[in-house]
């Protein structure tokens, strides 16, 4: 179950409460978690809505303004853009705010910078927060940098590793310093719920194992698939040699993917409208380590003509990485690097926030 099942099994008083939340908060017979709550008989005010707006629609950095819900008939809000004061101006007066959003698991995915930010302003109000839990679908993995502080912004906050292995209820007990406001509805952990797509570019749970990855080649000036059937899957650029591309690519032996030749033009976003051609990444086995596949990606696609945007790299990435550092025999050591920092600042330091017994992995142990 997750937390919204639990909570409609056992109904609550919420009294004048509001739901943070959007299309991927539903029941496992697809029932939208406003409209489940108000049929267990629980009230509802009005609807938050993130990043991609109530129902999704938006793309990247939009939240399309919908001023009522037309599944549940609740007005809604969208956060998305909001000053910090305005998000706690939003709240005030309410009796708790519930919270059912679907995680991705990865730092630089903004849910978790609109959760962290929905905490800060629950707690400056003094209205109590209710976490919904859900599953991680990156599981209990843990990897890459901790962001440090100068590198934060609303792709990744700071002292989090980019793939941090816990819910999102974990992630707000984390977070909270000990404030007595939070409460979690817990979920099944290994429940295998239907993949909403949390936003148009994360269609599909495979999409999503790969985005630690495939999400760096926004730091670059190729396509990272947007605007295309397979964003996050497919990459390149326009009159790139796609099979010789291929061929570095499956040279490097890179653990459980294989790269394949592809050719599309994309409808948005860089070389829009332009035939571009690179190569399409697929999962055959096992998925580990996702950096080192991310990274080598990008030291092959500067082979083939690709030029980095630093800045954007250094924000995903969460440190301050330079150009010169990235060679594929330098790798291994800045993984291991950033690895080693992270077991000592994050995996020794959140079991007083885990709610599941489970055994986390280290990537690069």
């Amino acid at each position: 179950m997750t937390g919204l099942e639990r909570l409609i099994a056992n109904p609550k008083n919420l009294g004048r409460a509001a739901l943070y939340t959007n299309h991927t908060g539903i029941t496992r017979d697809f029932t939208p978690a406003a409209v489940a709550i108000q049929k267990a008989g629980m009230k509802l005010e009005k609807l938050f809505a993130p990043e991609h707006g109530i129902d999704g629609s938006g793309k990247e950095g939009e939240a399309p303004e919908v001023a009522v819900d037309t599944a549940s008939g609740l007005p809604v809000v969208t956060l998305y853009d909001k000053k910090p004061e305005e998000v706690v101006e939003a709240i005030r007066g309410l009796s708790c705010v519930l919270f059912d959003i679907q995680s991705v698991g990865t730092r630089f995915y903004t849910y978790l910078t609109s959760l962290a930010r929905l905490l800060e302003a629950c707690r400056a109000a003094e209205v109590p927060l209710i976490i919904l839990d859900r599953p991680n679908p990156n599981g209990n993995r843990i990897e890459g940098a901790m962001l440090e502080e100068k590198y934060a912004s609303f792709v990744g906050i700071a002292d989090v590793p980019l793939r941090f292995g816990l819910t999102y209820g974990e992630m707000a007990i984390h977070l909270s310093l000990d404030w007595d406001g939070l409460e979690v509805i817990k979920c099944d952990l290994e429940d295998r719920l239907p993949w909403v797509a949390p936003s148009p570019n994360m269609p599909t749970l495979e999409t999503a194992l790969l985005y630690p990855a495939m999400c760096l080649v926004e730091g670059t000036d190729w396509s990272e698939g947007r605007g295309t059937a397979l964003p996050f899957q497919v990459f390149g650029a326009p009159k790139v040699d796609a099979h010789k591309l291929v061929s570095r690519l499956n040279s490097l032996g890179l653990q459980g993917v294989h790269f394949r030749p592809t050719f599309f033009t994309p409808t948005y976003q860089k070389h829009n409208a332009l035939l571009c051609s690179g190569a399409q990444i697929h999962i055959t086995g096992q998925l580990e380590d996702m950096l080192p596949i991310g990274l080598s990606l990008l030291v092959v696609a500067k082979e083939f003509g690709a030029e980095y945007k630093i800045p954007w790299l250094q924000k995903l990435l969460g440190t301050g990485m330079l150009e010169s550092d990235l060679t594929l025999d330098n790798i291994p050591n800045l993984t291991r690097a950033w690895n080693q920092k992270t077991k000592r600042m994050w995996l020794e330091g959140i079991e007083a926030s885990t709610l599941y017994p489970r055994e986390f992995v280290l990537s690069g142990s």
